[in-house]
């Protein structure tokens, strides 16, 4: 059973999303709150394993909240919720390490797919608004980029990928810097996002 903080500022979202996760045998919703302070509060008294967390709350943002809690606890995914799909709140959602973004107006199917997805793989950004970050573009990848660049999607480790490939750490550093710069990305999130919204890896994999 997987443990939920919920931070939203609006009463019927919280316990519209409370029901929907506490009906499900994977979920459970250990602590609501409505800001940020609240939230400070909750997560010096409960334990939790993912935290859903709405943008735009009376104290703060819940971007800002998102880097908070991924400092303190880089092992537990975020999942942000916003009536906005505004590419910059993705953008910043992305850099801030979460490991989602979603609307409100998403069904219940979508936002129970989205936690499972993220916390399976919480080291992948997952959105439906990621396609629209980036212009399609020719990677012209070689074949052992292309094999690299589905090993950073999965998540694996520098040191990893170069046991993985018979490689020396060196090389996959030379690879991923060639990546990046033929994507047009800054970092492996970046790169595993496009990745996937592109199709120039398969997911799961």
């Amino acid at each position: 059973m997987n443990r939920v903080l919920l931070v939203d500022d609006h009463q019927l979202i919280r316990s519209g999303l409370c029901e929907i996760l506490n009906r499900t045998n994977d979920f459970e919703v250990v602590k609501m709150a409505g800001s940020v302070t609240e939230a400070r509060v909750a997560i010096q008294q409960i334990a939790y394993d993912l935290a859903i967390l709405d943008i735009r709350l009376p104290d703060g943002d819940g971007i800002s909240l998102a880097k908070l809690l991924i400092d303190q606890f880089p092992e537990r995914p975020v999942l942000i919720m916003s009536m906005f799909s505004d590419i910059a709140f993705v953008r910043r959602a992305l850099e801030s390490g979460a490991s989602g973004f979603i609307g409100k107006d998403s069904s219940a199917i979508e936002i129970l797919s989205a936690l499972r997805s993220i916390v399976s793989n919480p080291r992948t950004f997952i959105s439906p608004y990621t396609k629209s970050m980036y212009q399609s573009t020719t990677s012209h990848l070689t074949p052992q980029e292309q094999e690299v660049l589905q090993a950073l999607t999965a998540g694996l480790a520098l040191k990893e990928i170069a046991t993985k490939f018979h490689i020396s750490l060196t090389t996959v550093k030379t690879h991923t810097s060639h990546i990046y710069r033929k994507l047009g990305v800054r970092n492996r999130t970046e790169a595993a996002v496009k990745a996937l919204s592109e199709g120039l890896v398969t997911a799961g994999k």
